[in-house]
């Protein structure tokens, strides 16, 4: 027995999925030669969507770049100890970076790899850095230009665009989420296309707090920490662990997902989390299992076998003037069914279009959830024999909220026991995410396969 599988690509609200389909149907009873038909128990569908078109003109200016934006504002320097016999959490992150990216993305090809650093004005190309307390100098973080340089890069061709900062924004902007409004609307649905990937890691390191002229340092060994929301600069009591994210924007093939893993191998020993943001964006895959059940007249459903829709490699029939039940459930279970409607194309002379309704329904033991229902009406259908073959169907689906970084978001930055945290990273990362508020999945036709022997 074949079962056919792929990948789903989702889209957003502007955008309908186009997929391929096949459907496997799953025959109870014994004794089938494999040519009489026999009554459907159950159903398996395996959908993917076909990969949008890319930009065309050969090849992209920016082919083979690696952009490296480091934040180079005053404090992120306090990730540096004073003291050189302290182990630093920052510095061997963004020194192993460049290896990982030529890993992931480089194989046979010449990557050009860039640094650019992030301060007061637009990203400045900087020298391969020398990771010390001289390099962060810089007064501002104008991190809003760097995410907007970012994803000018990816659009423009280079493989991979990475924001090494701790997502404290300075100027027009306040807090975390200020940083995430820089993704335009356009970029988001190229995301949702499936072209692109965004993955955030967070770490918590030790900070060492920065020496500045704007405050005077109370505690031996550690210099001052800046609040965003004050502003300014206040001193370090004790040691702290702050954390520091890298912001990974890249083309689609599972490279922003090495480099982040692989950078998180680096981190071991301190907190850490990883999460490709992307993720939500497109559906990486979906597959409907389907279970048939015999309906009463008034809609309810009976323990009997259905016995009114059979199935042999020709397709499908009805052999009795009953209502049959497929309800189908998808196998990540953290999207639910909206509901489903027959395509515009090809229904209208469609015998199904008038016998099958579609429609959303609580999961079992869990209220929240919902799967897909086709009730058939075989009584609608010509009976004992191979019926045309059923038209395509759209399938509307949603995804709850996904995990909030709560524990590394905070509201306010203005206490030192504020440290721990960032300002409002729980809205970066919803936002972020560019996940749409629905995902539209057009399915079918459908194909019943032989039943086994």
């Amino acid at each position: 027995m074949r079962k056919v599988t792929g990948n789903l690509r989702g889209a957003g609200r502007d955008r309908r999925a186009v997929c391929a389909i096949a459907l496997l149907v799953l025959v109870g009873g014994t004794g089938s030669s494999g040519a009489d038909p026999v009554p459907v128990d159950s159903l398996h569908l395996a959908c993917w969507a076909e990969q949008p078109e890319g930009p065309r003109g050969g090849r992209p200016p920016l082919a083979g770049a690696v952009r490296i934006y480091l934040d180079i504002s005053e404090p992120i320097g306090g990730f540096l100890p004073f003291d050189e016999r302290e182990r630093s959490g920052f510095k061997p992150i963004v020194q192993s970076l460049p290896g990982y990216l030529t890993e992931a993305f480089g194989g046979s090809r010449p990557l050009h790899l860039q640094w650019r650093g992030v301060s007061d004005q637009q990203p400045a190309d900087l020298p391969a850095p020398k990771i010390t307390r001289n390099l962060f100098q810089g007064r501002e973080s104008r991190l809003d230009l760097a995410i907007q340089a970012m994803t000018k890069d990816v659009q423009g061709g280079a493989d991979v665009a990475v924001l090494i900062t701790d997502l404290v924004a300075t100027g027009p902007l306040i807090g975390a989420m200020g940083v995430a409004n820089a993704l335009d609307p356009t970029f988001a649905q190229a995301v949702q296309s499936g072209r692109y990937e965004l993955g955030l890691l967070g770490v918590r390191a030790p900070y060492w707090g920065v020496r500045s002229k704007h405050c005077r340092a109370s505690t031996a060994g550690l210099g001052c920490w800046f609040s965003e929301l004050k502003p300014g600069y206040q001193p370090l009591t004790h040691p702290a662990k702050v954390p520091f994210y890298v912001f990974l924007i890249g083309r689609s093939g599972g490279g922003v997902e090495r480099v982040g893993r692989s950078l998180q191998q680096i981190a071991s020993g301190l907190e850490t989390r990883w999460e490709l943001l992307s993720r939500a964006a497109y559906l990486p895959g979906l597959e409907l299992g389907c279970k048939a059940a015999l309906l009463t007249e008034d809609g309810r459903e009976t323990r009997r076998r259905q016995t009114a829709l059979f199935a042999d490699p020709a397709g499908f029939r009805c052999q009795r003037d009953e209502k049959v039940e497929l309800v189908c459930g998808l196998q990540d279970p953290s999207f639910n069914v909206v509901g489903a409607t027959w395509a515009a194309s090809g229904t209208a002379k469609s015998p199904w279009r008038e016998a099958v309704r579609f429609a959303s329904r609580p999961r079992d033991r869990d209220k929240d959830r919902t799967d897909l229902a086709m009730t058939i009406d075989c009584d609608k259908l010509p009976g004992h024999r191979t019926l045309p073959e059923p038209p395509p169907f759209r399938m509307e689906l949603h995804r709850p909220l996904l995990p909030p970084w709560d524990d590394w978001s905070s509201e306010s930055d203005e206490r030192e026991t504020d440290l721990g945290k960032t300002l409002q990273l729980k809205l970066f990362v919803e936002k972020a995410r560019l996940a749409p508020p629905s995902y539209s999945v057009l399915c079918g036709p459908l194909h019943p396969s032989a039943p086994p022997s």
